[in-house]
């Protein structure tokens, strides 16, 4: 399965034909349900402003850690687990099913402004192999939404300074202000581009992005996608032979509200392994404090 951003594409959600996901606009009680979390706007986590936000050099040095990843990553491997459920018109969650893959990616550089992202699970190519014929690819390469290449394209305000899982972290706040290449959906071999707003969580000393949220700017009427939430955390990942420390997805969290369904996966992230470093070498994601 390959995939051509351009300048990247990040990731894909591919709705097979046919395919059915979340609430259409109609549905006005769906929200109130809770069936998904509020939109970043609706509610601002609490952050201490009383400390100076210096969000230049905070994009500069986070930017500075996203370039790094891409030069480290290369190819990886995971194991990863996969639990989804559909929301009913009551708002309830069916029960929650799960399965295993194993989840491995390219994420590479091949040109100024244009990255390659190269997935595989369990060398499914079709979008049918996955449980719900929707299939979320690219999570792994999220977090470069702080690239230089992207976050150009996104107005990005400071919310203070706040305490994340142990970690001192700015709280910064981010809106799409024109289009760009970074997110797509495909639906019947078409591309629409996604517009973004969200909320990240970057840690105050080694400027590391710890959580990531997003919501959409306005629905994708094509596809009458009226709802879509994001939300991705990130753990440290040692390999030890190569000396390096990558921060990568421990879990990732999607929600979709569109044609009469609503849908929620969860991917959860173990086991990495990185091939050009030693194919036996693994190691697990830690638990958060």
């Amino acid at each position: 399965m390959r995939y051509r951003i351009g300048p990247a594409i990040l990731l894909v959600i591919i709705l097979a034909l046919g395919s059915v996901l979340a609430a259409t606009a109609s549905d006005k009680g769906a929200d109130k349900k809770e069936w998904v979390p509020a939109d970043i706007d609706e509610t601002v986590p609490h952050a201490d402003l009383s400390q100076p936000c210096p969000l230049p050099k905070i994009l500069e040095e986070t930017g500075h850690q996203v370039r790094k990843l891409v030069e480290n990553l290369q190819r990886f491997s995971a194991h990863e687990k996969l639990e989804y459920w559909e929301v009913g018109s009551d708002g309830q969650p069916s029960s929650v099913r799960t399965t295993t893959f194993t989840y491995v990616a390219d994420i590479r550089e091949v040109r100024p402004g244009q990255f390659g992202v190269d997935e595989y699970r369990n060398d499914f190519t079709d979008v049918r192999s996955f449980p719900t014929h929707l299939a979320t690819t690219g999570t792994a390469a999220f977090a470069l939404i702080f690239h230089p290449f992207y976050i150009r394209d996104f107005t990005v305000t400071c919310e203070g300074l706040t305490q994340l899982d142990g970690h001192a972290a700015w709280q910064v706040h981010f809106v799409q202000k024109r289009p760009n290449n970074f997110r797509y959906y495909r639906a019947a071999n078409n591309l629409y581009r996604l517009e973004l707003k969200g909320r990240a969580w970057i840690a105050q000393d080694s400027h590391e992005v710890l959580r990531l949220e997003t919501d959409l700017l306005r629905p994708i009427l094509e596809v009458r996608l009226m709802r879509e939430h994001v939300s991705i955390d990130y753990g440290p990942v040692r390999f030890a032979r190569h000396n390096v420390t990558l921060w990568l997805p421990k879990s990732a969290t999607i929600y979709m509200d569109s044609r009469k369904h609503r849908y929620g996966h969860r991917h959860t992230f173990t086991d990495y392994k990185l091939f050009w470093v030693d194919t036996q070498q693994s190691t697990k994601v830690p638990d958060a404090p």
